[in-house]
């Protein structure tokens, strides 16, 4: 999110507090001042207090009716905070008139006063008015009855109090009512930020994806002419020494085809599976086939415990693929003269588990939740691809891919795939 758009959030909170504020201060206060003066004249208050009363409440109403139709316009919060600054001002001079500190009107100062917390929180505006409402409260407490006109008689201040303290707590219901509207609308306009800038990210994603596996599709081409190269001049070298360097370019090219061919497998979207009976036991073995060669470079000895009869409907292909990407990282996981344990078994009928576990040093808890994340690897000569394409694979059987790292050491990838035959049976 902006700065702009934080800020248009703010904005729209306080308009939407400002809104409801102003209106019912356009209909609340000035019946309520004209109904005090009317009770003010009945108890016999003096002409000349009736005068002030009379004119302080006029010009104020008459800035809170204009200010009320001001807000229909879109509100700043400078706007605002001078317009509850006046209000509070002029709240302090009515409060004076009417008996100071044993005012009936006192009460109305909370109103503006909340209604900036609300609006402007810790900010300075919120800080200034609040220290107005101090200052006004304290001359009033200094002040005692040392005030221009006498206190109301008490029958007019106990009615008129009442009075007051309702017109607030409406005043403050529409604040706090204003605030929440706000708020209700803010977390609208960030979900909507939200959803603009993840569809934004997400388009981009998908142009640089696009971008990636052109670049690596068009490198192809040249990569397989160096080798073919590499290799041609490999076997028509006359020293040593040529054909260790030709040897040396011929593995290089080979280590950027595997990793140009994890990027392709990866970046475009998974094949639609081609289903057909998988026998667990037979798939396992296909893939420690394959893996053997590997694993006699690496020292390292592969074992199958625990066979499975199970046979499910799935695509052998991918299925192979991804058991031997997972083998891959345990071979070289582990160090020379350790076991990579391939394990199978039938797990409450309707699933079936391979685990393969090595013996290479435990990972961090914080490595683990990363390891299956795109690019990121824990070898210097890794891509970070073979444990995402196969947990891809995997999940698009209908299952899961986990590492966890038990007690015993290592790391243990467990794959848990659905028994389609024993859930249709």
């Amino acid at each position: 999110m902006t700065s702009a758009d934080a800020s248009s959030i703010i904005a729209g909170r306080v308009a939407a507090i400002a809104g409801g504020f102003f209106r019912f201060r356009a209909t609340l206060v000035p019946p309520a001042a004209l109904l005090a003066w009317i009770v003010a004249m009945a108890h016999g208050a003096p002409r000349s207090q009736l005068v002030a009363l009379a004119t302080g409440m006029t010009v104020t109403s008459l800035f809170f009716v204009y200010e009320a139709r001001r807000a229909e316009r879109p509100m700043s919060e400078n706007r605002f905070a001078v317009s509850l600054s006046v209000t509070i001002v002029a709240l302090g001079a009515a409060t004076l008139i009417t008996g100071g500190i044993t005012s009936p009107m006192l009460p109305l100062l909370f109103a503006p006063t909340i209604t900036a917390f609300a609006a402007f929180a810790r900010r300075r505006a919120s800080l200034a008015i609040l220290v107005s409402f101090v200052c006004i409260v304290i001359a009033l407490f200094a002040l005692g009855d040392r005030t221009p006109f006498s206190p109301l008689a008490i029958e007019a201040r106990v009615a008129l109090t009442a009075l007051f303290s309702l017109v607030t707590a409406a005043l403050l219901w529409s604040s706090v009512a204003g605030l929440a509207d706000g708020y209700t609308r803010a977390a609208a306009e960030v979900a909507s930020l939200r959803e603009d800038t993840v569809a934004r990210v997400l388009e981009r994603s998908r142009v640089l994806d696009a971008v990636g596996a052109k670049v690596a599709h068009e490198i192809k081409n040249p990569l397989a002419a160096i080798k073919g190269l590499a290799q041609l001049s490999r076997r028509q070298a006359t020293d040593e020494q040529s054909e260790r360097r030709l040897a040396v370019i011929e593995r290089e090219v080979e280590r950027i085809e595997a990793v140009l061919r994890d990027y392709l497998t990866f970046a475009r979207p998974f094949d639609a599976l081609e289903r057909e009976p998988v026998a667990i036991d037979a798939l396992v073995e296909r893939v420690l086939a394959a893996l053997e060669p590997r694993a006699q470079r690496a020292e390292v000895t592969l074992q199958y415990k625990s066979r499975c009869s199970a046979v499910i409907q799935g695509d052998r292909r991918k299925l192979e693929s991804s058991l031997i990407n997972v083998g891959i990282n345990a071979i070289e996981a582990s160090p020379r003269g350790a076991s990579v344990t391939f394990e199978s078994a039938q797990h409450e009928v309707e699933r079936v588990l391979v685990t393969v576990h090595d013996e290479g040093p435990a990972l961090s808890a914080a490595t683990l939740a990363r390891i299956g994340t795109p690019f990121f690897t824990t070898r210097s000569d890794g891509t970070g691809l073979g444990v995402a394409i196969a947990r891809g694979a995997v999940e698009q059987h209908g299952g899961t891919l986990e590492l966890s790292c038990p007690e015993r050491g290592g790391t243990t990838v467990t794959i848990t795939l659905p028994n389609t035959e024993a859930i249709s049976a």
